[in-house]
C-alpha cells in the first residue's frame, strides 16, 4: 500500500511565495526520490503539512537524510518548527 512521512510545520506566515516554493522545489525534489505523492495542505495562518508517500519503507528509509535536509532548509528559511510522523499508509482512495 505504500509508506508516508509527514511533516507539519510552523512558522511564517502561509504566503503565494511559501506555496510557490514548496510548488517549484519541495514537491518534485520529493518525487525525484521515488514518491509516488506529494501533497501540501495549510492548515492555519502560520502552519501546514507536507505528506510525501513512497512505494514502501525501503524507498522512503533512502529518502530521509534529503528529507532531514528539507526540513532544516524549511526551518532556515521560514522560522520553522517541524514534527514529523511516519508509517505504514493503510488506506487510501483517490480519484
Amino acid at each position: 500500500m505504500g509508506y508516508a512521512r509527514v511533516t507539519i510545520a510552523t512558522g511564517a506566515t502561509i504566503t503565494d511565495e511559501v506555496i510557490a516554493d514548496f510548488g517549484e522545489n519541495y514537491l518534485p525534489a520529493a518525487k525525484e526520490r521515488g514518491a509516488t505523492s506529494a501533497t501540501v495542505i495549510q492548515i492555519g495562518p502560520d502552519s501546514l503539512v507536507y505528506m510525501v508517500t513512497y512505494p514502501d519503507k525501503e524507498t522512503s528509509d533512502a529518502a530521509a537524510e534529503w528529507a532531514k535536509s528539507m526540513r532544516a532548509k524549511a526551518s532556515a528559511d521560514y522560522n520553522a518548527s517541524t514534527t514529523v510522523h511516519e508509517g505504514e499508509v493503510l488506506l487510501a482512495q483517490c480519484g
